[in-house]
Parts: C-alpha cells; structure tokens; sequence
C-alpha cells in the first residue's frame, strides 16, 4: 500500500506546468528570430571593418574617403544599422588613421516591447 502511495503522489508535470514550459520556450524562440538577424548584420559590418585594414587602396585615405568606402560597402551588403554621419570616429595614430563604428540596433520584440543591441567595430587603415 505504501508503494501505490508514492506512486499516486508523482503525477508529473500538470497541463499549466506544460502551458507554462511552452510559453517560455516560444518566446525565447521569439527572441531568437527577432536577434539573429541583428547579430548576422553586425558581423557583416565587422567584417568589412577588418577588410579596411588589408585594403591597399585606402592606404593614406582621408577620412572622407574612408566614409565612402564604408557608404558604398554597406549599401552593397544592405547594411541599414549604422549611421556613418553620427557612429563613426576617426583618430590619427601612429600607423595610420584608426577608424571607430560604435553604434546601437534597435528591434521589435513584441508589441511595443523592443530590445536594443550595442556594437563596436574597430580598425586602422594604414599611412602610405
């Protein structure tokens, strides 16, 4: 009697335990959707930083050469997330030019719920 006790008291997970446990999964699966395409653009833009570097035809650009390159670049790869007018920096260091793209991603989750994602790209275009 003890035994069909013990099995009488471990039912498992009820029907709201199953309702709960498919509401968390679908909103991270929600969630997932919303940010990988974020994180893919963001990864775009970085690999095209880093193509700067080794790009012999910037060698000695001006900084208005080098926001060209990037308009260009990313109109290529359809990249809308950074504004080259209010992201990017440029500083004069000792190997060249040192170009800096910090800028945020705003997207929608739900409703009127969004969610925003920082990211920094970095690269210096070498002197002649």
């Amino acid at each position: 009697m003890d035994s069909r006790m013990s099995m009488h008291r471990q039912r498992g997970i009820g029907f709201f335990g199953i309702i709960a446990l498919i509401a968390i999964v679908g909103f991270i699966g929600l969630l997932a959707v919303r940010m990988v395409p974020v994180y893919m653009e963001a990864n775009t833009v970085r690999s095209i930083m880093q193509s700067m570097q080794d790009d012999t035809d910037l060698r000695g650009a001006s900084s208005r050469d080098i926001r060209q390159r990037l308009n260009r670049q990313f109109q290529v790869n359809n990249v809308s997330g950074p504004d080259l007018d209010e992201d990017l920096e440029f500083e004069s260091v000792s190997g060249g030019t040192s170009v800096v793209l910090s800028y945020e991603v705003r997207f929608p989750v739900v409703a009127n719920l969004d969610g925003i994602a920082s990211f920094e790209a970095s690269a210096v275009v070498p002197r002649d």
